[in-house]
């Protein structure tokens, strides 16, 4: 029988799944943004976004190259309502898996993942490269928040602007909201190239999980194919190869979709 888990058991599969912190601080804020966004478009429901923004990369760390994929697998496997299925794996829509986002709610999901995502990942990706206190990192990364929060407060000035017409409806600041309009067809792609840019070639040319986990035996010692990409990928010290991989693979989706 099929269940709809609350925010709090969908936070408690998480962390089951998942163990490295940027991912789970990750659904955490998307489940608060889609949360409090429920609040605003559909209030009777709003533990049902915030349990679904929860869910939403329950599989990355375990088959970050069958991301959603392995979702739906593992979500019908715990038995989660169907609904909530199709929520969590259709943000993955046009990048990782052919199922388009249908509801409201579902596109809501679609952007706030990134928009929550992208700039935490760039940071923590710096931080792994060893690059983090490298003064031109820094000032991309606040250049990526100043064009990010630019867009935002763009969205909200030409509302806050608005005016009641005799109708009794409301009319946006026509002026701001073009400029908002301008700053969309620029800003984002500006972000992602930022985000490219910290986290490197690497994000394009890294072997796939498989090599990483792989026996077979190349090298003139005996090393394996595993061995032998685990050292030359090391992240700095304190960090995995594993979770420097995971970043990568993240920001690599974000941006570009699935290789």
């Amino acid at each position: 029988m099929s269940y709809i888990p609350t925010p709090e058991q969908a936070e408690e599969l998480v962390k089951r799944y998942n163990k490295e912190p940027f991912h789970i601080q990750h659904a955490e804020t998307v489940s608060k943004v889609m949360g409090e966004l429920a609040k605003e478009f559909d209030p009777e429901r709003a533990d049902f976004w915030a349990a679904v923004g929860m869910l939403h990369d329950i599989d990355f760390e375990l088959c970050p190259e069958q991301h959603c994929v392995k979702a739906n697998e593992l979500l019908h496997e715990l038995d989660i309502d169907e609904d909530m299925i199709h929520a969590v794996i259709s943000h993955g829509y046009g990048i990782c898996i052919d199922v388009e986002p249908q509801l409201y709610m579902e596109k809501v999901l679609y952007a706030v993942d990134e928009l929550t995502g992208l700039i935490g990942a760039a940071a923590l990706a710096a931080d792994y490269n060893g690059a983090a206190k490298a003064s031109h990192v820094k000032d991309k990364l606040i250049e990526m928040t100043h064009l990010n929060e630019t867009l935002f407060c763009c969205g909200i000035a030409c509302s806050a602007q608005g005016f009641k017409t005799k109708a009794g409806n409301y009319q946006i600041d026509l002026l701001l909201a073009n400029v908002c309009k301008q700053n969309v067809t620029r800003f984002p792609y500006e972000i992602v190239r930022l985000a490219e840019d910290i986290a490197g070639g690497l994000m394009v040319t890294m072997p796939s999980q498989k090599d990483f986990h792989s026996d077979t035996v190349v090298g003139r010692n005996g090393e394996t194919i595993g061995e032998i990409c685990n050292k030359f990928f090391a992240a700095r010290e304190g960090v995995s190869t594993e979770n420097r991989q995971r970043i990568m693979r993240f920001i690599e989706n974000l941006c570009l979709g699935a290789a």
